[in-house]
C-alpha cells in the first residue's frame, strides 16, 4: 500500500446539474409513466460527457405516496379521469404534504446555494415535461396543461428566497432528440459565461 502514489490535486470539473429524481430512476415512476427501465435515455450520459456532475433531487410523489401510489395511467392522455385518491398535484399542495413539500424543496435549494458558495457552477435543474411534480412548463393536473408541477412551483419559491438564479430546464420522455438539444444549450450557457 504505501508504494501507491495518489494524486491529489483538484481533479474536480466545478459544474453540477442537479436532475429529477427519475431521470436517474424510472423505477420511481407510477408502472405506467415510465419510458425506460433505468434511466432517462441520453440525458445522464450527455451530461458525464460534458464533464457535469449529477445531484439526484428527492422524488416527492414516491416520498409521500410511495411507490404503490395511484395517478394517470398511459390512456389518461386521452381520455383524463381523476385518480381514485385525487390527483397528485393537489394531493402533494394538500395541507397535509405541503410542508413536506416544501422542506424537500428548501433542502435541494440549500444544497445547491452550498455548491455555488463554494465555486461549483449548477448549470441548472433538470424537470420532466408532464410530471405532476417536476413539469416546468407542462405539468399533469386532470389532464396535461401547462404550467408547473407542485415540487418545481415550491423549488422556485426557495431558490428565489436563498438569491439564487438557476435556470430551471424541462426534459421530456418523449422526445430523446430534443433533450439532448436542450442540454447542448447549457453547455453554450457554461462556455459563455
Amino acid at each position: 500500500m504505501a508504494d501507491q502514489n495518489f494524486d491529489f490535486r483538484d481533479q474536480r470539473s466545478l459544474k453540477v446539474v442537479i436532475v429529477s429524481h427519475c431521470i436517474l430512476n424510472q423505477n420511481s415512476r407510477i408502472a405506467t409513466c415510465a419510458m425506460s427501465g433505468n434511466t432517462m435515455p441520453g440525458v445522464v450520459e450527455k451530461l458525464i460527457l460534458d464533464g457535469y456532475g449529477l445531484i439526484q433531487g428527492p422524488c416527492p410523489e414516491t416520498e409521500l405516496f410511495g411507490l404503490q401510489r395511484t395517478g394517470m395511467d398511459i390512456d389518461s392522455h386521452k381520455d383524463p379521469k381523476p385518480a381514485s385518491d385525487g390527483e397528485i398535484y393537489d394531493r402533494l399542495n394538500a395541507d397535509e404534504n405541503i410542508d413536506a413539500l416544501n422542506a424537500m424543496a428548501f433542502q435541494l435549494a440549500t444544497t445547491a446555494k452550498e455548491y455555488v458558495d463554494n465555486g461549483v457552477e449548477v448549470g441548472g435543474i433538470l424537470g420532466i415535461a408532464g410530471s405532476p411534480s417536476c413539469g416546468v412548463k407542462v405539468t399533469y393536473r386532470f389532464g396535461l396543461q401547462e404550467g408547473q408541477g407542485a415540487f418545481i412551483e415550491a423549488l422556485g419559491r426557495a431558490l428565489r428566497s436563498l438569491d439564487l438564479d438557476i435556470p430551471i430546464i424541462e426534459m421530456n420522455d418523449a422526445r430523446p432528440d430534443k433533450n439532448l438539444q436542450v442540454l447542448d444549450a447549457i453547455q453554450v450557457r457554461d462556455m459563455t459565461d
